[in-house]
């Protein structure tokens, strides 16, 4: 029995959703952010947008 490949599968479940597309110029990715923590401060963990070259 292979404990890690099973801790590894319960770990995908509890990931939020991730999205990848690629077109002609450019790629976007996105994915959701999910709160498990209800005393975790939303300000301090704020989000982030980078413009890449």
């Amino acid at each position: 029995r292979l404990y890690q490949v099973e801790y590894a599968m319960e770990a995908i479940g509890h990931a939020g959703t991730c999205l990848g597309i690629l077109a002609n110029d450019g790629v976007l990715l996105a994915a959701e952010r999910r709160n498990i923590h209800k005393l975790l401060d939303e300000v301090f963990f704020s989000e982030k947008i980078y413009k890449l070259n």
